[in-house]
């Protein structure tokens, strides 16, 4: 009751000013409530960086320009939602890969994946035939098995047995 009394002796003006402050305080609250339920956050993978932000923006490209992210010709671009408000975004940077083939050298952009897939896209036969010819009767070839790196592991070894 101490409050009305209080609140009857105020002039009009000063009522007025209270009324105000509290539909103020009252539109400020129903805003922020307003934000964070209608904002995502966002996670942006380009590469090794990683950048982390919260927005009310939806649409991939804004949220992109948002985070100064530029997408070249042949970048791949994935939105994910895992949940309603939650964006993962994720850049694969498109790259050149040159590939000797019928005699000649020709190039691809790729943007996902490894080699192998790029060939398959392509249509590019990844084995290259090997013929072995005139080796010594006493000579032995062991085959690898197993995924190989080019320039690093060996397909084939040929052992002179003669020597043993």
């Amino acid at each position: 009751m101490n409050i009305l009394n209080h609140l009857k002796d105020l002039s009009k003006k000063q009522t007025k000013k209270i009324i105000a402050l509290v539909f103020l305080f009252g539109f400020t609250l129903s805003s922020a409530i307003t934000v964070s339920a209608l904002s995502k956050d966002v996670t942006i993978t380009d590469g090794e960086k990683t950048t982390n932000f919260r927005t009310l923006l939806s649409k991939t490209e804004a949220l992109l320009s948002q985070a100064g992210v530029k997408i070249e010709e042949n970048d791949k671009v994935e939105r994910t939602e895992p949940s309603e408000k939650k964006v993962n975004i994720d850049i694969k940077r498109a790259f050149n890969v040159q590939v000797f083939f019928d005699g000649e050298w020709h190039s691809y952009v790729a943007n996902d994946g490894a080699v192998a897939d790029l060939l398959k896209k392509e249509n590019i036969n990844p084995i290259t035939p090997v013929i072995i010819c005139n080796l010594p009767d006493n000579t032995d070839i062991e085959f690898s098995a197993g995924y190989l790196t080019a320039g690093k592991d060996n397909a084939f070894t040929i052992t002179d047995k003669s020597a043993e």
